[in-house]
């Protein structure tokens, strides 16, 4: 997309409504779940792309404003689904943990499970508390709620 020649760089920036360079510049073409769609692509990459050239293959562009529609490049960065994931429940924009509406334990329990005072096996605990043994796994090794500690 970067290599787009000035009439359609020109086409591009006309469906943004640029601002200053702290603003956010948003999208004033069609939308797909709240992002810019200009011709089959999303529209903040193609921002990136003619701001700062070619996104490496497997990354994707993440917005420091949390804005989907904006376009301003100072706005945008690089990064892999990794780190956009983490901006997403750093920033609140993930329900994690208690605050996930499927999960059937609170943070106080979590805690209780990693510490396990009462010297449980994985199979006791998971008794105790209504879920599975894998579960009862990931919380002890911390590969699941990795926000909350003991």
């Amino acid at each position: 997309m970067a290599d787009l020649d000035t009439i359609t760089q020109a086409q591009f920036w006309s469906r943004v409504t640029c601002r200053g360079p702290h603003q956010c510049w948003l999208w004033r073409g069609a939308t797909r779940n709240g992002y810019g769609r200009w011709r089959k692509a999303n529209a903040h990459r193609v921002a990136y792309e003619l701001a700062h050239g070619k996104i490496p293959e497997g990354l994707v562009i993440r917005h420091k404003c949390d804005v989907r529609a904006c376009c301003n490049p100072y706005h945008l960065e690089i990064g892999t689904c990794r780190d956009n994931m983490a901006d997403c429940v750093e920033r609140g924009r993930i329900a994690a943990g208690a605050r996930n509406g499927h999960t059937s334990l609170r943070d106080d329990q979590i805690a209780a499970i990693r510490l396990n005072y009462e010297q449980l096996n994985g199979r006791e605990l998971a008794e105790k508390y209504g879920v599975a043994q894998s579960t009862i796994s990931y919380i002890r090794s911390g590969r699941s709620w990795k926000y909350a500690s003991p």
